[in-house]
């Protein structure tokens, strides 16, 4: 089977400006992709990718046709909702030769354009089309290896000072925050991973950026300051830091050597008590599964699990599954229903205690079940696991959220995601582009999870001026979590939320939810109404945009 995306669209394609207002609390990797800094290909194809590829034409010459052409037969061959042979007629009959005389296709913006009308024409939430830019960082993700120094940064009171300005600020207002400066300075994050340059130079979370390369970084944003801080393996920069101490504060001078390292996605933390927290970012590095594995090993020293998977946005189909065995000792970790050709495929994927089991069953009458064995049960069977999930947890995240929830492997804790219940072939096009064509739909634990997402057996609201990167104990979420594993490490155990609840959960969300999507379809057609590339009233461009990192 080829390899399958479970990338989240969780803002949307269409967002506004405002939306963007969320970003304003996320931290910025200082590195760049390895395969940029040295100006050659990757070396690895990208795990998040399928094996579809259409040969671009010499990158000089744009060739609207044939990305046009490429991204119309991906739709027809992959796309869940063309299986059928009459909807597919149609779709030919209307799309194959839409352009072929009106010119639509000679220009970047007009093809672009032509795209996305053509994809949005099948209703889909989570369809994208990436220009270059977005496909080259998605590569970039899945190889998980960047060349700079390896700190993780951001903009200290960014958070709220945009609050302060109430709660609809203007767009005017909230652009100056964005310049650096001595009340809103550029601060180190988190510890660097000891591997990293800058971890073996010393940078320490904490740690305030003053100058680069003798430059003053005030009045400059956090990515122009990235931009500089980045550079080819083997160059080096140099940073005046303010570090405090007991004894005051500390003017240090680094110079750091820029070098090629790993992205980790896991990150582990003892919270005392026999407690162990560990952090998945997403699901689309390679060294993901091993990245877990040796968190859960470690911390099945202990009495408790707390895992993390608030804004995981997703990744790869394979990953979820092998994660889930390392905590269940037998159920449906997942069931995927999938179109091949005419036909549909339903694949349930369940371990026992002593092996791996697919079951597969075909419209045409087929019914195979393929055993194998299973990966290694890592987190004892009686060690209580508590899931964090919010509005930002997608795809990927609520197949291993879900299927520990209904196999009554974990307590799920947090506010309900994001009901990305189908994953993508992603297919790349000529111009550097590619697309995400939803091929199949997944349900955790066999249970229905697409429009409605997961919901926690334990909802807890962040509070409104909570700000978890710069004060931690604001974390009501993983407060909870703290409370639930400690209760539970002393038979305590908080029951499940009962089944009548959560149905009656789900029935609000599937509403919410066709209700926002609603809108997103009108949003669509005016993008589509527009002149390709006309600036909208507020400024922003109606060419609709590809899906960028913060869908990712």
């Amino acid at each position: 089977m080829n390899k399958n995306s479970l990338l989240s669209g969780v803002l949307g394609s269409l967002r506004k400006y405002a939306t963007a207002l969320i970003l304003a609390a996320s931290v910025i990797t200082v590195g760049m992709p390895a395969a940029i800094a040295q100006n050659v290909p990757a070396a690895t194809t990208p795990a998040v990718t399928n094996n579809t590829t259409v040969t671009a034409p010499d990158a000089a010459k744009f060739d609207g046709v044939a990305i046009y052409n490429a991204a119309f037969e991906a739709l027809r061959d992959y796309h869940k909702d063309l299986q059928n042979p009459v909807d597919r007629a149609k779709f030919i009959k209307e799309w194959q030769n839409r352009h072929a005389t009106d010119g639509a296709l000679n220009t970047e913006a007009g093809t672009d354009k032509a795209v996305f009308e053509m994809m949005w024409s099948l209703g889909q939430r989570f369809d994208y089309y990436n220009l270059p830019e977005a496909n080259k960082a998605e590569q970039a993700r899945s190889d998980a290896s960047m060349a700079g120094i390896g700190a993780t940064l951001y903009e200290k009171g960014l958070v709220s000072a945009i609050k302060a300005l109430g709660k609809d600020p203007k767009k005017e207002d909230v652009l100056p925050l964005f310049k650096l400066s001595d009340e809103r300075p550029i601060i180190v994050a988190e510890d660097p991973d000891s591997d990293t340059p800058s971890g073996k130079a010393g940078l320490k979370k904490g740690d305030r950026i003053v100058t680069v390369d003798g430059a003053n970084v005030n009045g400059k944003t956090l990515d122009e300051v990235v931009s500089t801080i980045r550079g080819p393996a083997g160059s080096t920069v140099k940073l005046s830091i303010i570090r405090k101490t007991a004894t005051g504060d500390q003017n240090i001078e680094l110079a750091i050597v820029r070098a090629k390292f790993i992205i980790h996605v896991v990150k582990s933390e003892d919270l005392g008590n026999g407690v162990t927290y560990i952090k998945l970012t997403h699901f689309e590095s390679k060294y993901g599964v091993e990245e877990m594995y040796n968190a859960l090993t470690a911390a099945a020293k202990g009495k408790a699990i707390i895992l993390d998977l608030r804004g995981n946005p997703g990744g790869e189909l394979s990953q979820p599954i092998s994660m889930a065995a390392m905590f269940l000792e037998k159920g449906i970790v997942v069931q995927l229903i999938q179109r091949d050709d005419d036909d549909k495929v339903t694949i349930t994927h369940s371990f026992t205690p002593t092996a791996y089991n697919g079951h597969i069953v075909t419209s045409t009458g087929q019914d195979i079940t393929k055993t194998g064995k299973r990966p290694d049960l890592v987190v004892p069977k009686d060690m209580p696991v508590i899931v964090l999930v919010d509005g930002g947890s997608a795809s990927a995240s609520e197949i291993l959220s879900g299927a520990l929830q209904s196999n009554k492997r974990a307590l799920v804790i947090g506010q309900p995601t994001v009901g990305k219940g189908v994953g993508q072939h992603v297919i790349h096009l000529p111009g550097d582009r590619n697309m995400h064509v939803t091929s199949f739909e997944f349900r955790p634990a066999a249970q229905v999870m697409d429009w409605v997402g997961i919901v926690p057996d334990i909802e807890v609201v962040m509070p409104e001026d909570a700000n978890t990167q710069e004060d931690p104990s604001s974390d009501a979420q993983l407060n909870r979590a703290k409370v639930e594993a400690i209760a539970a490490i002393a038979g305590k155990a908080s029951p499940a939320r009962a089944a009548a609840e959560i149905t009656a959960r789900k029935a609000e969300l599937k509403k919410k939810n066709e209700e926002n999507f609603a809108k997103e379809v009108e949003a669509r057609r005016k993008a589509i109404a527009e002149p390709a590339n006309k600036p909208a009233a507020d400024g922003t461009t109606v060419t609709p945009p590809a899906a960028d990192k913060s869908d990712k």
